[in-house]
C-alpha cells in the first residue's frame, strides 16, 4: 500500500492496485498483514481520492476481498462505509459502482449487527434508488439489486422502525423502480422479482407496499403481463450454449418469485384484489390465465423453497403462521 505518503501518478495508482489486488486475491496471509497493519484506511482514502478509474476499479475489488475476509475490518474503518455508498451512487467506472455495491453487500450480510449501528440508511436509499433509476450496466444492476435483499432483510431484523432504509425506499418510490427493472434480461429480472417480494414479506404492513403497486398502473400491468407471458416464453434447453442453463434458471426463479411477490399482494389487502378484479372486469380471459399462471410457476418450486415465506396481511396478521 504505498501510495499513502502521498499522490503519485494515475499509472502508480493503477499499477500498485493491480498488485496489491493480485496478492490479496491468492493469499490468505496477506489479507490478514493489510487488516493487522491497519492499511485498509490507506485503501479508502485512495478509493476517494483516485482519480484513474481502473485504479479505483482495483482498489474497490480489494476491498471486497478484505470484506470477504475479515469485515468488521472495513466496517470499522473511518469514511470506509461511506465512500462505498457515494461511490454507489455516483462513481464514473460501472466496475467501481458494481464492486462498491459488493463491498457493502458482503459486510453487513457477514455482519448484520453492524447495520443497526449504521447512520447512513438514508444517503444509501438515494445511491440505491439512483442505481435502480438510471443504471445501463447489468452487473452494476445484480449488484444493486442483490444489496437491496440483504438490506431488507436486515432492516426487518431491527425492531425500531423509524428512519430504517426501507421506510425511505417506500417514500422514494422504489418499490415501482424494482418492477421497471423487471423489463430488463431475465437474471436481472429474476433478483427484481425476488427484491419485491421480500420488500412485500418484510416492510411493515402499515405501509401497504402491495395497495401501492396496484395503485400504480404501470407496475401492476408489468407484474400481471410478466407473468402470463413468461408462460410462453420459455427458453429452450441449448446444451450448445453454456449460458443456456443460466438462463432457464433465471427464468424458473422469475416465475417463482414474480407469482409469490403477486399473490402476496392479494392475500395481504383485500383492496389488491378489488382492484384487479376491476382491471379485468372486461376480461375474463385473461383473469383465468392469470390464476394459471401463478399457480404453474409455484407449482414449479419445492416445499423447501417457501420455508421462511411470511405472509403478513395490511392488520399486522400472520396469515400462514405454522401454529394456527
Amino acid at each position: 500500500v504505498g501510495w499513502r505518503a502521498g499522490p503519485p501518478p494515475a499509472e502508480v495508482h493503477f499499477s500498485a492496485g493491480e498488485l496489491l489486488f493480485s496478492v490479496l486475491v491468492r493469499s490468505d496471509s496477506a489479507r490478514r498483514a493489510v487488516v493487522e497493519r491497519d492499511l485498509t484506511d490507506s485503501l479508502v482514502r485512495t478509493l476517494a481520492e483516485a482519480r484513474s478509474p481502473q485504479a479505483r476499479c482495483f482498489v474497490a475489488a480489494t476491498l471486497r476481498e478484505l470484506a470477504n475476509t475479515d469485515a468488521t475490518a472495513v466496517l470499522t474503518t473511518p469514511n470506509a462505509l461511506t465512500t462505498l455508498v457515494r461511490c454507489l451512487g455516483s462513481d464514473d467506472a460501472a466496475d467501481v459502482r458494481a464492486l462498491s455495491a459488493e463491498t457493502i453487500d458482503v459486510c453487513f450480510k457477514c455482519d448484520p449487527s453492524a447495520w443497526r449501528a449504521f447512520d447512513g440508511a438514508k444517503s444509501l436509499c438515494t445511491a440505491v434508488t439512483a442505481r435502480l433509476e438510471r443504471e445501463q450496466s447489468r452487473e452494476v444492476l445484480e449488484a444493486t439489486l442483490k444489496l437491496l435483499e440483504t438490506l431488507f432483510v436486515c432492516d426487518a431484523a431491527l425492531s425500531d422502525a423509524n428512519a430504517s432504509f426501507t421506510e425511505y425506499f417506500i417514500a422514494a418510490f422504489g418499490d415501482r423502480l424494482i418492477v421497471a427493472a423487471m423489463t430488463a434480461d431475465r437474471r436481472v429480472a429474476s433478483l427484481a422479482a425476488r427484491a419485491l417480494r421480500l420488500l412485500l414479506q418484510l416492510a411493515p404492513h402499515y405501509r401497504y407496499v402491495g395497495h401501492g403497486l396496484c395503485q400504480h398502473f404501470p407496475s401492476l400491468s408489468t407484474i400481471m403481463r410478466a407473468l402470463v407471458q413468461l408462460d410462453d416464453s420459455e427458453p429452450p434447453h441449448d446444451p450448445t450454449n453454456p449460458d443456456s442453463e443460466t438462463l432457464a434458471i433465471a427464468t424458473q426463479v422469475l416465475g417463482v418469485e414474480l407469482a409469490l411477490a403477486f399473490a402476496m399482494m392479494l392475500a395481504q389487502d383485500p383492496r389488491c384484489r378489488d382492484v384487479v378484479r376491476q382491471q379485468l372486469a372486461g376480461t375474463p380471459q385473461w383473469m383465468a390465465q392469470l390464476r394459471a399462471s401463478v399457480l404453474n410457476h409455484v407449482n414449479r418450486a419445492a416445499l423447501e423453497y417457501f420455508v421462511g415465506v411470511a405472509i403478513t396481511d395490511v392488520t399486522g396478521v400472520l396469515l400462514n403462521d405454522p401454529r394456527s
